[in-house]
């Protein structure tokens, strides 16, 4: 039996030393990898950190810009409400002035008609005064002389 013994003995202290290798093999397996992942590390931060950084400040800058640009907006729609309210204010305004002024300038308008009528009469009667005066005067013949008075 000591035979046995030893055999088994002898298999339990290969096993141990197989996994002894395996742990080894494993332990440089994760320190490569470690510094693999280092690596990835430093190219991130030496790559894409910076970039993160302008992609930041970026969106910083857009946000600062569409503030502005919503401020800009409610200035911009502040002025055009009011700039259409004194446009209306001065068309009711216009409006009633020229409201006015048409009816003063009619009343002028029918002086002058008045006043051009009136110079046509008398035209009319100083050429009667002329010589046309006393003369008598034919009509031509229609068909309405029996309605003439």
């Amino acid at each position: 039996m000591e035979g046995w013994g030893l055999a088994f003995l002898g298999i339990i202290a290969l096993c141990g030393l197989v996994q002894a290798v395996a742990i080894v093999v494993l332990g440089v397996a994760g320190f490569r990898l470690a510094r693999q992942v280092q690596e990835i590390d430093r190219r991130i931060e030496r790559d894409l950190l910076p970039t993160l950084e302008n992609v930041s400040r970026l969106t910083k800058n857009l946000a600062e810009i569409s503030d502005r640009a919503k401020t800009q907006a409610t200035r911009v729609d502040a002025v055009v409400g009011d700039v259409l309210a004194r446009v209306e204010d001065l068309s009711s305004m216009v409006s009633s002035v020229v409201r006015g002024q048409a009816g003063w300038l009619g009343d002028v308008a029918a002086i002058f008609r008045g006043v051009r009528r009136g110079l046509d009469v008398y035209h009319r009667l100083r050429g009667l005064e002329k010589g046309d005066r006393g003369g008598v005067r034919r009509y031509s013949s229609s068909e309405d002389d029996h309605l003439f008075i």
